[in-house]
């Protein structure tokens, strides 16, 4: 993104967000030809306001987009324009060796086509497909491994990879660091969260802990407490526990009810995964992200 008002450069990262984009951006033309010459990695599109409020005016954007066209002919160009009429903005990037995707005006922003062009450029359905790409065939490999250890330290450290692989999938989480010792515990990984308004994260807050159980006993009531005197002593908000064994049912005393006590009481939430959702996303092709969002939003309704 190249936008040089703050508000803006907001309201665009997060709708790129939303989408599954990675983003780099730049808030003037100096710093954007900088990033066009030596990209921080790959760019597929870029999101260029043709102003950028400085003394050349709209040369400013045609010359990050002809900066752009010479070093990867043929880039894919959205202009987000506060003044100009995008007729007049076609025509003035016409002869630039660019792939002009769409011009949009601040004015009267239509979010809805914007937000049909980002599923299109990523090549995805909807907001469940684009925040969560992953390679499959990987990870069917990762849950064959899980499956086939005997060894329990074996199987322990198979099942961490697999959930560090499929977290991974999600573009706003990002891997901080695995098997994290507290003062009481190890966090077997701990994600950074981008808290994007509108997403499954908005309320996550900064942090994610995630626990894997490989063991044949379930996560019971008594385990509840415990992961949730561990998120708080790491200030997170929600924890995530792959457990292949399941958690206890439904009699008054269950770990599910502890955990819906715990969102209530506390506002943190524990959100449980076991071998048969592992399957479903991984075997059936589900949205780890469509499944996440069910199980949040389940917890806060108490269902």
């Amino acid at each position: 993104m190249v936008e040089d008002d703050q508000e803006w450069l907001r309201i665009l990262r997060d709708e790129l967000l939303r989408a599954g984009f990675k983003i780099d951006w730049a808030s003037n033309r100096e710093e954007a030809l900088l990033k066009v010459a030596e990209p921080l990695f790959d760019y597929d599109v870029v999101f260029l306001d043709p102003n950028l409020d400085d003394s050349l005016g709209g040369l400013s954007g045609q010359a990050v987009a002809e900066s752009l066209g010479t070093r990867v002919p043929g880039a894919h160009v959205v202009l987000v324009s506060g003044f100009a009429e995008p007729d007049t903005l076609g025509g003035d990037y016409a002869g630039i060796a660019i792939k002009l995707r769409g011009i949009f005006e601040k004015r009267s922003f239509d979010f809805s086509r914007f937000r049909g062009l980002l599923f299109e450029l990523r090549g995805v359905e909807g907001p469940g497909e684009a925040l969560f790409q992953c390679d499959r065939a990987a990870l069917r490999s990762s849950w064959e491994r899980v499956k086939a250890a005997s060894d329990p330290d074996e199987k322990g450290r198979s099942l961490e990879d697999l959930a560090i692989e499929l977290l991974s999938g999600i573009p706003l989480l990002q891997l901080f660091e695995r098997r994290v010792r507290t003062r009481t515990a190890e966090i077997d990984a701990v994600f950074n969260v981008t808290a994007t308004p509108g997403t499954l994260c908005q309320e996550w807050g900064d942090l994610l802990l995630v626990e894997c159980r490989n063991r044949e006993r379930k996560f019971m009531a008594g385990d509840v407490p415990k992961f949730a005197q561990i998120l708080a002593e790491g200030h997170a908000r929600v924890g995530i526990v792959l457990s292949l064994a399941g958690f206890t049912g439904d009699d008054g005393h269950d770990a599910k009810l502890r955990i819906y006590t715990e969102c209530q009481v506390n506002k943190r939430l524990i959100i449980m995964l076991d071998e048969e959702d592992l399957d479903a996303v991984i075997l059936g092709g589900e949205s780890l992200y469509d499944l996440l969002r069910e199980r949040d939003r389940s917890l806060r309704l108490g269902k």
